[in-house]
């Protein structure tokens, strides 16, 4: 008999995965340590997902400010009469603020999809858990390295 579809609804994979894992936990030692390093990722990826959440939104309406900044500026000059002062340099700043929210954004949804990977190859990886171990903490190392402007080359170690 296949498993229970597990009920979906508002859950990220990450949630999934770690009930998933919670429910093997009862089975054996070794899924009982899976289901611990399990807690530790699910720990940074519901992070991941809420501030993931945050700036889709601030990116959502900063990129619709940027849009329609400019039909807004001509409606006020013609209310007042005058060019707004300084129009250009707030459509360069909305802009600016715009790309800046959806780069945060594309940063901790990179994250949240890589600990939702973690969770997965400990979930279903065949590898010894001594060798699943040292290559989560390898991972997570790596993740946890915070937010950097530097542009990765496929040919950087």
């Amino acid at each position: 008999m296949p498993p229970k579809a597990p009920n979906t609804r508002f859950k990220t994979s990450g949630r999934y995965l770690l009930e998933l894992l919670e429910s093997r936990a009862e089975k054996s030692t070794e899924d009982a340590r899976k289901y611990e390093i399990a807690q530790d990722i699910f720990i940074k990826q519901s992070s991941y997902a809420i501030l993931n959440k945050i700036f889709f939104f601030i990116a959502l309406i900063s990129a619709l400010a940027v849009a329609f900044w400019p039909i807004l500026s001509v409606f006020l000059s013609r209310i007042a009469a005058s060019q707004p002062v300084g129009a250009a340099v707030v459509q360069t700043t909305i802009t600016a603020f715009a790309a800046f929210t959806a780069y945060i954004y594309t940063t901790y949804k990179k994250r949240q999809t890589s600990t939702e990977t973690l969770l997965r190859l400990l979930a279903f990886s065949p590898l010894p858990l001594d060798q699943l171990t040292q290559k989560i903490s390898d991972a997570l190392a790596a993740i946890d390295q915070g937010i950097t402007f530097k542009v990765t080359q496929p040919t950087d170690p």
